[in-house]
């Protein structure tokens, strides 16, 4: 369980960092009163434990949270070269398919990559657009021997 402990963690960041309800006819930088929802969407390869544990950590510091049907991840994703998905295509997936005043965060066991730089095939633990409305994350690169006991305990 520790290494969803970090996912959690990842997420809170990734979701303070994303969680505004800025309307298009707004001042930029007005947010609105609307609660942002945040959505968790699980993949068909993630445990339900696993997604229920994340869920029962967030939901302590922020309320609006709902865990959607699960998915496959989007066959367009899948780099087979690597065995690896492209965390770019998820994001871009579930944002087409995030509704206004929601952010969505995908849930994946599988390991996840993006291009940084010279880098074409850059493994990752989670990317989110900023600011935006989806986002996904991986425990695939965690490790179960690193001691992450400090993590949301």
């Amino acid at each position: 369980m520790s290494a969803i402990k970090v996912i959690a963690l990842l997420l809170i960041v990734i979701i303070i960092n994303s969680c505004s309800n800025k309307a298009a006819d707004n001042k930029p930088g007005e947010e609105t009163n609307s609660p942002v929802i945040i959505d968790l969407q699980p993949f068909a390869d993630i445990a339900e434990e696993q997604v229920n544990y994340v869920y029962s950590r967030l939901v302590k510091i922020y309320p609006n949270i709902t865990i959607k049907k699960r998915l496959l991840l989007p066959a367009a994703a899948y780099y087979e070269k690597r065995n690896r998905y492209k965390a770019d295509t998820i994001i871009n997936h579930l944002r087409k398919q995030t509704p206004d005043g929601h952010v969505t965060m995908g849930l994946t066991s599988k390991d996840i990559r993006h291009t940084k730089g010279n880098v074409s095939d850059y493994g990752l633990m989670g990317l989110a657009y900023q600011p935006g409305k989806s986002g996904v994350v991986s425990y695939f690169r965690l490790s179960n021997k690193t001691d992450q006991s400090n993590f949301l305990s």
